[in-house]
């Protein structure tokens, strides 16, 4: 259901019936609105080179049917047009050589695909896992789907790690409807 602005009333008339359900039902949008918090509890191998979506087997919540858990497991599809504050994470299993990258991915049936946000860590460690976070506000279409793949190029495969090491998560949250108020 998308968010729906009540008309103002005309001043000094009295407001329809009708307008009460409107602002009931924005306020039961903005109580409930469109969110999705994913998460993996397995490792995911990261091959030396290659760029690989993360899947997700976890949802730590969904309110708007965003997620699979069957299809497409790496994606969140917006069925909500507007404004998402999307976030991406991933901890990669700790080794002394290479980069790591995290991109966040947009594909959709209107907008084009995209890399809409993206992070580098050009130094690896030998003591500590890399955590890497991307995030970005962005404006998604009914149908447009978002993900995030992560590389490493440490001459070994690394490991994505799961959730109960702080591993990979994606999430996405409408913030509002990206319109311009006249």
């Amino acid at each position: 259901m998308p968010f729906v602005l009540p008309s103002d009333p005309v001043a000094g008339a009295t407001a329809p019936a009708s307008w009460g359900d409107a602002v009931r039902d924005a306020l039961n949008f903005l109580a409930n609105r469109p969110a999705c918090r994913l998460t993996n509890s397995t490792p995911t191998p990261l091959p030396h080179g290659v760029v690989t979506d993360l899947p997700f087997n976890t949802e730590r919540y969904d309110t708007d049917g965003m997620h699979s858990t069957t299809t497409n497991t790496h994606r969140i599809r917006f069925n909500t047009a507007g404004l998402y504050l999307v976030v991406g994470q991933v901890t990669i299993q700790q080794n002394a050589t290479g980069s790591r990258a995290l991109n966040m991915d947009l594909r959709g049936p209107v907008s084009p695909a995209a890399t809409i946000a993206s992070v580098l860590h050009t130094a690896g460690s030998a003591g500590f896992s890399k955590r890497l976070i991307v995030s970005t506000v962005w404006k998604f279409l009914i149908g447009d789907e978002v993900s995030i793949a992560a590389f490493q190029d440490s001459g070994v495969t690394l490991n994505a790690e799961p959730a109960d090491a702080f591993g990979y998560e994606l999430s996405a949250t409408w913030i509002g409807t990206g319109n311009v108020p006249t």
